[in-house]
């Protein structure tokens, strides 16, 4: 495989050129994208006011579509740090919006793409001692990073959201069963807004000695044939070494078994590409499948590009025609392998 840098021109594997309809550039992480009536939808980690949106017939052209969802004030979601939006289509045909604020997940429901969304309750569905995760004693001191510290037990971050083919759905997020460190949980859900009883479900086992270190997060869930492939983010975000990988299972609480011996999305240093992580999926054009992803641009910024995506015969996710050595498992922090 060549070496190359990734285009700078739009298209795979390229910064995505955002702005909020004024030409100035717009950093956006976490990107979530929902495929609506021949236009792409994208969300993500981009304000502190809430959750904005963009839109897209092409994936090059990007229309900015202004926010979407933002917190009550004086609600619990308040908190000026929110992440990692989940979006997609109800079977009554409007729009549901997991997310994370503070460290806990919440639920709000959309007419359109575009909302505007609702929160369907006036707490956090999981975290700070919701759905079965925390004590409910929840420090906060204004810094997110230390709040991260403080209330590990109750952190519940990164939702996703899986209808399987027999009609159940779950909800799965990042959350620490173990104490200092994360891993992949999941909640069977009842309704848009209501857990079953019980704890949730740790999904994927902890490895501190492998190339996710002390972090597992950011799930997206797939049914292939009759298994779950889960895929998934490990190391610090905010590290190059940030990078994603899969696990598989039989049923969509796992155990997941991981996949290779590392990630299949990660880094090379050599042609800037670093860190890239919290990745979505869809379809792109033809019908075949994308993996929507940030990357670093800095220690405090980073960015979403997009990439086609295949399966190997086993269903899990190899990418086309990947820059440099990426995909190739031989990251600068994993040198081993897939």
């Amino acid at each position: 495989m060549a070496d190359y840098r990734p285009s700078a021109a739009p298209g795979p594997y390229a910064e995505l050129e955002l702005d909020r309809g004024d030409g100035v550039p717009v950093a956006l992480a976490d990107p979530d994208v929902v495929r609506h009536e021949g236009r792409w939808f994208l969300y993500g980690t981009s304000s502190t006011e809430g959750f904005e949106a963009w839109s897209s017939a092409d994936l090059t052209t990007w229309r900015y579509d202004g926010l979407v969802w933002r917190p009550r004030p004086g609600a619990w979601n308040d908190v000026a740090s929110f992440w990692a939006p989940d979006v997609h289509r109800d079977e009554d045909g409007s729009f549901l919006m997991y997310y994370t604020a503070g460290q806990r997940i919440g639920v709000a429901r959309g007419p359109s793409p575009l909302g505007p969304f609702t929160d369907l309750i006036d707490h956090p569905l999981v975290g700070g001692g919701f759905g079965a995760v925390g004590d409910g004693t929840y420090l906060r001191t204004g810094n997110v990073e230390a709040d991260t510290l403080l209330n590990l037990d109750d952190q519940a971050i990164d939702a996703f959201v899986l209808d399987t083919t027999d009609g159940a759905r779950y909800l799965y997020f990042s959350s620490s069963p173990t104490v200092g460190s994360t891993t992949i949980t999941a909640h069977r859900l009842l309704d848009d807004a209501v857990l079953a009883p019980g704890p949730p479900t740790a999904v994927l086992s902890v490895e501190v000695l492998g190339w996710e270190g002390v972090i597992r997060e950011a799930p997206w869930v797939e049914e292939r044939n009759g298994r779950f492939h889960l895929t998934y983010s490990g190391s610090p975000f905010f590290n190059t070494c940030y990078a994603v990988g899969e696990a598989v299972a039989d049923n969509p609480l796992g155990p997941f078994v991981r996949t290779g011996t590392g990630p299949f999305l990660h880094d090379d240093p050599a042609i800037g590409f670093l860190g890239p992580g919290h990745h979505a999926l869809t379809t792109g054009p033809d019908g075949t499948d994308i993996i929507f992803f940030h990357t670093l641009r800095s220690s405090s910024a980073r960015q979403a590009r997009w990439a086609p995506v295949s399966h190997d015969q086993s269903g899990n996710l190899r990418l086309v025609d990947p820059p440099g050595r990426v995909g190739t498992g031989r990251s600068s922090c994993w040198q081993f392998p897939i």
